[in-house]
């Protein structure tokens, strides 16, 4: 089973055997519970708890429960043991450092570190270094950008237990971003604290312009690509007059773990729990461009336009 960079998912599978009574007790029975076993993705525990006889006299009942989850442990290489992972980031001489996982990161002083501002490693000895350049506009007919904005020396600020947030991290625009790290993975996001300019303030198709992301990675695996196709234009005429006119995902596949599809929402659909459902779909392109290794990741302006539209124009 693969980590995922971009989300987590759980499941408790119960696998106990059930006693029928014709009378709960009154009040909560304790359960003790001991984990017999450990892997990188599951956890065997067994259970024990007293009940009554048909005498009245108490008797344990046990039984066992699988647990998976991805990332659930990591393996301790000192005591040479699977030890339960924890969604931490601690501090340690000025870095961020998130060390009880089976992706270990190290989280730069600054975001605009020019050798990497964020470094991940795996036990199987997959590394990954990168840092977060720019935001800007891409013209699908046009095949022009415009670059928005450019990252800027930030200080980190640990949001106990397992964020770090850089804030106002961009020259040319107010946004910050934020890292949070679970056990079965690297999340980041770009929170926009003001609305962009009108793509066609600067001559662009605003119904095929993008907002990109850009980052560029010094240390990565040449990963295995699966493209999906999120939207594409089917008039025959509109497709030769436009330089890209399918928008796509690349599902990037390391080995030991992948970047799955991202998502835009806003802030007040993000603190609800809203699905992907309900967000706009972020794809992504891996490129070797100029001798740079760069990740776009872009959403459809079009659909985000509602959503900007609420924040402070700048």
């Amino acid at each position: 089973m693969k980590r995922s960079c971009s989300f987590a998912s759980g499941l408790t599978w119960w696998c106990c055997c059930a006693r029928l009574f014709a009378q709960l007790p009154a009040d909560p029975v304790p359960v003790h519970e001991t984990v017999v076993e450990r892997g990188a993705h599951h956890a065997v525990v067994e259970t024990t708890h007293w009940e009554a006889d048909p005498e009245g006299r108490p008797v344990p009942v046990t039984g066992r429960y699988v647990q998976i989850e991805d990332g659930l442990n990591y393996w301790e290489e000192e005591f040479q043991e699977w030890r339960p992972a924890q969604a931490l980031i601690e501090v340690i001489n000025g870095v961020g450092v998130a060390r009880y996982g089976q992706q270990r990161v190290i989280f730069a002083p600054n975001v605009n570190e020019a050798e990497g501002a964020i470094t991940l490693s795996t036990v199987e000895g997959v590394t990954l270094r990168c840092s977060i350049l720019a935001l800007s506009y891409y013209d699908a007919a046009s095949g022009r950008d415009v670059v928005l904005a450019v990252v800027k020396d930030t200080a980190g600020e640990v949001l106990a237990p397992n964020r770090i947030l850089y804030r106002d991290a961009f020259d040319g625009l107010a946004a910050d971003v934020l890292y949070t790290y679970r056990r079965s993975g690297l999340e980041q996001d770009i929170i926009l604290r003001a609305c962009p300019p009108d793509p066609e303030a600067y001559g662009l198709l605003a119904e095929a312009t993008r907002l990109q992301v850009l980052t560029e990675f010094f240390e990565a695996p040449t990963p295995t690509v699966r493209v999906q196709v999120l939207d594409r234009v089917d008039d025959e005429a509109l497709r030769a007059a436009m330089v890209e006119p399918d928008w796509v995902d690349e599902e990037l596949d390391f080995g030991p773990f992948w970047m799955g599809q991202g998502r835009a929402l806003s802030l007040e659909e993000w603190g609800e729990g809203r699905t992907s459902a309900e967000a706009v779909p972020v794809g992504k392109q891996w490129r070797q461009q100029d001798g740079r290794t760069l990740l776009f990741e872009s959403a459809d302006y079009w659909s985000l336009a509602p959503a900007l539209s609420q924040l402070p124009v700048q």
